[in-house]
C-alpha cells in the first residue's frame, strides 16, 4: 500500500481553541472598527457590549489572551514536558503584561517589565533550552539598553525631570526592542541555516514560532505609529487616518501572533518523524 500524503488533521481540542479565538477576534475587531470609524453611540450592537463592561472590546481582547494561557496550562498538565512548561510561563507573563497595558494602563512599567521577561523566555526557546546562552545574551541586551538609555538622558533628547518613572520605562522599552529584534533575527538565521542538523529551537514548529513573532512585531509597529503623535509633532493630514488604521491593526496582528506561538509548541512532531526546515511553513497549517 502507498503511504498516505494527506495533511494530518488538527486535534479536536485545537479546533475548539481556534474557533473560540476566532469568535473573540471577530467580535472585538468589529467593536474596534465601530469605535474608530463611526459614532459608537449610534450603534446598538456596540452599546450592547460596551454597557456590560466585561464584554467591551478591551475585555474581549483580554479573554482571548487568557484563553491562550488556559490552553497552555491544559497542555502542560497533559504532557508535563519542558516545552509545555516554558510555553505556560510565557503565556502567564503575557497575560500579566496585557492586564497592565490593556486594562490598567496607569502604570506601564509592570507591563513592559513582564514583556521583557516574555522575550527572555522566548530567547530560552530559541537557544533550544540552553540556559548559559540565554543568560549571556540577556546580559548583553541589558548592557546595551542601559547604555542607550543613559545616552538619551545625557543628550537631553528626552526630559526626564517631568516624570520620575520615565527613566526606568525608557530602559525597559530599549531592553524590549533589543530583545525582540534579536530574537527574530536569531531564530530566522537558525531556521534558514540548512547546515544545522539539530533541533532548531525548543518548540517543535520553529517556522510557526517565527511567524508568530513576526506578527507580534507587526503589532508593535502599529502601537508605535499610534503613539507617535504623543511624542512628535506630526502636521501631515494623512496621519489621523494612519493612526486610526494602526489602532485596528494592533490587535489585528497581536491575537493571531499569540495563537500561532501557542500552536508552534502544542502541534508537536510525532516521534520518529523529522521535519525539513525551510522558508515555508510546515504542512500542518494553523
Amino acid at each position: 500500500m502507498k503511504a498516505s500524503n494527506k495533511t494530518p488533521k488538527l486535534p479536536v481540542p485545537v479546533i475548539i481553541f481556534l474557533a473560540a479565538e476566532a469568535v473573540l477576534y471577530i467580535l472585538f475587531m468589529i467593536l474596534d472598527g465601530i469605535d474608530t470609524f463611526t459614532d459608537p453611540r449610534q450603534s446598538s450592537f456596540y452599546m450592547a457590549f460596551a454597557k456590560t463592561g466585561i464584554f467591551s472590546a478591551d475585555f474581549l481582547k483580554y479573554y482571548s489572551v487568557i484563553l491562550c494561557l488556559a490552553v497552555s496550562i491544559i497542555y502542560y498538565y497533559k504532557t508535563k514536558t519542558k516545552e509545555s512548561a516554558v510555553l505556560t510561563a510565557a503565556m502567564f507573563f503575557t497575560a500579566f503584561s496585557d492586564y497592565f497595558l490593556l486594562l490598567d494602563n496607569n502604570n506601564l512599567i509592570p507591563g513592559m517589565l513582564s514583556f521583557c521577561v516574555v522575550h527572555t523566555i522566548y530567547l530560552f526557546v530559541i537557544t533550544n533550552g540552553n540556559l548559559k546562552q540565554t543568560i549571556k545574551y540577556l546580559l548583553i541586551r541589558i548592557a546595551a539598553a542601559a547604555v542607550l538609555s543613559l545616552a538619551l538622558r545625557l543628550s537631553g533628547m528626552i526630559t526626564f525631570d517631568k516624570d520620575i518613572n520615565l527613566m526606568p520605562l525608557i530602559f525597559l522599552v530599549m531592553l524590549y526592542v533589543f530583545s525582540f529584534i534579536s530574537n527574530i533575527f536569531t531564530l530566522l538565521t537558525s531556521v534558514m541555516d540548512k547546515t544545522i542538523k539539530d533541533k532548531k529551537c525548543l518548540f517543535d514548529r520553529p517556522v510557526l514560532f517565527l511567524i508568530g513573532l513576526t506578527l507580534f512585531i507587526l503589532c508593535d509597529l502599529n502601537v508605535m505609529i499610534y503613539n507617535l503623535g504623543d511624542f512628535i509633532n506630526i502636521s501631515s493630514s494623512f496621519y489621523p487616518a494612519l493612526r486610526d488604521a494602526s489602532y485596528i491593526l494592533m490587535w489585528g496582528f497581536y491575537l493571531p501572533s499569540q495563537v500561532v506561538i501557542v500552536l508552534s509548541c502544542i502541534l508537536r512532531i510525532p516521534k520518529g518523524k523529522t521535519v525539513k526546515y525551510s522558508n515555508k511553513p510546515h504542512s500542518r497549517k494553523h
